[in-house]
């Protein structure tokens, strides 16, 4: 571990770039919060609770062109450059990490990997900005995922007072930070680190998720999912703010003759259109279905296909934006109060 002064931390910054590295981080655009390029000599926003996006737009873009077409030479090529250069991720919140790490990758990287998202994430290097306070909606506790990391992080750096205390989490960590001058924290450092993180553990908010994947099984025709979907506008917005969320639709277009492209965007299975087949069939037309879906892919198919946790880090980013107020630990807490009482 190390110290850095809170007014040495755009030196730092400065550092990356002249390594030629290209330094994304959180930055205040008209009132929110969200991750961008850090221009040159160009600070983060360091004063919020978390951001309207996470930045897994930067590993898996929200359009991407995949291939180019030349028909009338009969050939294709791809467009992406798998050599896009080094990238610095800074200001990434535990819970944003941790949908990287446990189900970005997971899905991803897994055989056959896809090559446009392992090439981003191979020269990205990930620093971490543990969460000093909560806001009313997150419960990362509750998943594991939160206010700080143990592993799976470059860097991380937790606030205690006027200084950062900074943990490295990998070689290319220490790299980051080459021929910088930093002291090792003291005991008394160390330990305010800990309460800094023990006490916003203590403010977040408590979803209890154990055992409800169990739970869920035998909810799917309850009429829960249509009480709840009264709500829903199908507007998609919890599905894109979301650090796990990754399905997406692929589309050919012309562009001019003789070339066209296939393009890659995200896509949410709260939108009617996301289950259209050959012939127009729709599988989920109805609205409850398609949220029945969601939840069930939270709380139980990830598990079942995967295992490890429930495809949620507790970010609460979906109850946030939510123009129907429909929030998640609400929906897990009625879906626990089934338990025992499905309809049959």
């Amino acid at each position: 571990m190390k110290i850095i002064p809170e007014n040495k931390l755009a030196d730092l910054i400065n550092k990356w770039r002249s390594d030629a590295r290209h330094v994304i981080g959180p930055k205040n655009v008209h009132g929110d919060i969200v991750f961008e390029t850090l221009e040159k000599d160009e600070q983060p926003c360091l004063d919020f609770l978390n951001t309207a996006l996470p930045p897994k737009e930067f590993l898996f873009p929200m359009r991407e062109t995949i291939l180019n077409f030349v028909p009338k030479e009969d050939e294709w090529t791809p467009f992406t450059n798998l050599n896009e250069g080094n990238i610095v991720l800074f200001g990434i919140r535990a819970c944003d990490v941790t949908g990287i790490n446990l189900f970005l990758d997971q899905l991803f990287l897994s055989d056959p990997p896809d090559p446009y998202y392992g090439a981003r994430r191979k020269s990205a290097a990930i620093v971490v900005l543990a969460c000093e306070e909560p806001d009313e909606y997150c419960f990362c506790p509750s998943c594991n995922s939160g206010p700080a990391l143990a592993t799976g992080f470059d860097l991380q750096l937790i606030h205690i007072g006027d200084e950062y205390l900074v943990q490295i989490g990998s070689p290319a960590g220490e790299r980051l930070l080459n021929g910088l001058q930093l002291e090792t924290p003291s005991m008394d450092q160390v330990g305010l680190k800990n309460y800094v993180i023990d006490e916003c553990r203590k403010k977040c908010r408590k979803v209890e998720l154990e055992g409800v994947e169990e739970i869920i099984k035998d909810l799917w025709e309850d009429e829960i999912w249509k009480e709840v979907s009264n709500y829903c506008i199908r507007c998609g917005g919890c599905n894109f703010v979301c650090p796990t969320c990754y399905c997406f639709d692929m589309n050919d277009r012309v562009v001019s003759s003789g070339h066209s492209q296939r393009m890659r965007t995200w896509d949410s299975c709260l939108l009617r259109g996301f289950t259209r087949m050959a012939g127009g069939v729709i599988s989920r037309d109805d609205k409850f279905t398609r949220l029945r879906q969601r939840f069930y892919h939270k709380l139980l198919f990830w598990k079942e296909k995967w295992g490890g946790p429930h495809a949620c880090t507790g970010c609460g980013r979906c109850s946030r934006v939510c123009p129907g107020f429909i929030d998640f630990g609400e929906v897990v807490e009625k879906i626990k109060s089934r338990a025992g009482h499905a309809d049959t």
